[in-house]
């Protein structure tokens, strides 16, 4: 890799003061999705980077709490796992809707597994605990 070549991807013209936390690059390698944030930092959402339009779009979900967290797409690059207003949910990208998986929504940190079958979760307990969730 020629690492000359880096460059910068541009947001729309005209978007907001805000930034875009990249947190999770689809299966297919067309989208980013991610946290936007506002000017003052504080987390405005959900939103999605199209690498082929050089564009960025809003998702219609908010976490909730202003605890957004991405924990990747499912394999078909169009759903997304992620926090969701009444805990960890799964979002359609196309049809822009989402279901609630798993109720809990106080989770320090979620990661999908590769291969879209598994979910890690992590949460602050006093005892240690692993938990898994598996897809059927």
């Amino acid at each position: 890799m020629d690492w000359n070549t880096v460059h910068p991807l541009p947001l729309p013209e005209g978007y907001p003061e805000s930034t875009f936390a990249p947190q999770a690059w689809s299966p297919d390698g067309r989208r980013i999705a991610g946290i936007e944030s506002g000017a003052s930092g504080r987390s405005a959402g959900y939103a999605i980077y199209d690498l082929r339009e050089k564009s960025l779009r809003r998702l219609d979900l908010t976490s909730g709490n202003g605890d957004s967290a991405v924990a990747g797409w499912l394999p078909d690059s169009r759903n997304l796992v992620l926090r969701g207003p009444a805990g960890v949910a799964i979002y359609d990208t196309v049809a822009g809707t989402s279901r609630t998986i798993l109720t809990e929504p106080t989770f320090l940190s979620l990661r999908l597994s590769r291969d879209g079958e598994v979910l890690m979760v992590q949460k602050e307990l006093l005892d240690s605990e692993i938990w898994l969730l598996e897809f059927e």
